[in-house]
C-alpha cells in the first residue's frame, strides 16, 4: 500500500481526539461516537454500513485504500464524504482492532 501524507498524519494521532488541519489556518478537534459516523439502515443499501448522511458504503473506503488509492482520491470520487468523517472512521476502526488485540 502506498503511504500518503494523509495516512502519515492519521498514524501520528494519539488518543481518542483527532486534530487535523484543513487549508492553512483551520484546525478541527473532534470526538465523535460511532453512531455519529456510520448509519446502518435496511432502507439504505440493504443495511450496509454507510457514512452518516450519505449512501457511500464504509467498505468502499477500505477497498480504495487496499487498492493503493490515496484518501484524497477517495474523497474526490465521493464528495459527500468529508475528510473529517473518513479520518474518524479510520481512527475508530484502528481503536476497535487494537482494543481486541490487547
Amino acid at each position: 500500500m502506498k503511504i500518503t501524507q494523509d495516512m502519515r498524519e492519521y498514524a501520528a494521532q494519539k488518543g481518542r481526539v483527532l486534530r487535523f488541519t484543513v487549508g492553512l489556518d483551520k484546525e478541527y478537534t473532534t470526538n465523535m461516537s460511532s453512531s455519529d459516523l456510520i448509519t446502518i439502515d435496511p432502507d439504505i443499501l440493504g443495511g450496509a454500513p454507510v457514512f452518516k448522511g450519505t449512501r457511500v458504503p464504509v467498505k468502499t473506503l477500505f477497498e480504495y485504500l487496499e487498492r493503493d488509492y490515496s484518501l484524497e482520491e477517495f474523497l474526490e470520487c465521493f464528495p459527500s464524504v468529508t475528510r473529517e468523517l473518513a479520518l474518524q472512521v479510520l481512527e475508530r476502526s484502528e481503536q476497535a482492532l487494537l482494543s481486541h488485540a490487547a
